[in-house]
């Protein structure tokens, strides 16, 4: 798979402690590192298994690889699955989630949570992306 680009999501603080079970919403940027055409998404995070409470935003920064040889920002729009540990990913051996259009983008998680113990899974993540009208 080919790099195309960065994406980089922002998670805002909760309102309340999120349960074990938890959906967040989230702002992200993604830089096209071929085309030079960069995007804005809404998004939907989904974690199930280990959360804690977050008190500050957080970042996560994911990189883009696709097989797609005409791949466009567009290619993002759609849903996500997998995992951040490489343990319980889709492939077992890299961490990261498929979905985007067609099911050809991977993220590549580029940032992981530092407060969570080395050995400590989050079973599993999905995501959707939704581009922000201009």
């Amino acid at each position: 798979m080919t790099l195309v680009g960065t994406l980089t999501c922002t998670l805002s603080p909760p309102d309340t402690v999120a349960e074990l079970t938890a959906t967040s919403e989230l702002s992200c940027h993604f830089e096209n590192s071929t085309s030079g055409r960069d995007a804005n998404f809404t998004g939907r995070v989904k974690r199930l298994g280990v959360e804690r409470e977050r008190v500050a935003k957080f970042v996560l920064v994911w990189s883009v690889h696709t097989d797609e040889p005409d791949f466009s920002y567009q290619d993002l729009e759609g849903e996500y699955a997998g995992s951040l540990e490489p343990e319980i990913a889709p492939d077992a051996t890299q961490a990261g989630l498929l979905g985007g259009s067609g099911k050809s983008v991977w993220l590549k998680p580029v940032t992981r949570d530092p407060a969570l113990p080395e050995g400590w899974a989050i079973s599993l993540m999905t995501l959707e992306l939704k581009p922000l009208k201009a």
